[in-house]
């Protein structure tokens, strides 16, 4: 009761005052604790949404690079081992010597001979190695080699050599032995 005998004693003027100064705070603890938080917590979903889409955005920009990265290494692995890349290792001497027919028939090349010979591992590597007998224009033979790589891809020609068929021609037919290794992963085997 004591309090309202001091109100009592209060002019109207000091009334007015005190009674806005508690409904002044009552409206700032109102702003503090109730309108803050809900602002704070507006702002952080308006930004937690930015950073999602953004997420999801860069998502699909990295989904569209792994693509394009699976693609070429593909490519690459096209490039190193040619067709050969899914085949056993025991179908290999069969497929080699069916694809130098092959590039030999295109390009106007007599092959003459293809002999498997023994090959070694060299460090995780296998070597797969072929005496290969050729016989053909300069040209043609020079168009020969480019196919073979794109045909079988990483093939390294280890030995060659190359003298004239016969040299009483103008232009002679050449006769081009070469010994090319190709090297699969031992794990491929």
């Amino acid at each position: 009761m004591s309090v309202m005998v001091h109100l009592e004693r209060l002019d109207d003027r000091s009334l007015l005052m005190l009674l806005g100064g508690v409904a002044a705070l009552l409206f700032a603890a109102g702003i503090v604790y109730l309108v803050v938080p809900e602002y704070k917590a507006l702002n952080m979903a308006v930004e937690t949404r930015a950073n999602m889409r953004e997420t999801v955005s860069k998502g699909k920009a990295v989904y569209g690079e792994l693509e394009s990265l699976a693609e070429e290494v593909a490519e690459l692995r096209q490039r190193v081992h040619g067709d050969m890349a899914n085949r056993p290792l025991k179908q290999m001497e069969s497929y080699i010597i069916g694809r130098l027919q092959k590039i030999s028939w295109q390009h106007n090349i007599e092959l003459r001979g293809v002999a498997p010979g023994p090959g070694r591992s060299v460090q995780m590597f296998k070597e797969i190695v072929f005496d290969v007998e050729l016989v053909g224009d300069y040209f043609d033979l020079v168009a020969w080699l480019r196919e073979l790589s794109g045909q079988l891809g990483f093939v390294v020609v280890k030995e060659y050599r190359m003298r004239p068929l016969n040299i009483a021609d103008d232009e002679p037919q050449l006769v081009l032995n070469l010994k090319m290794v190709s090297y699969r992963l031992v794990s491929d085997s």
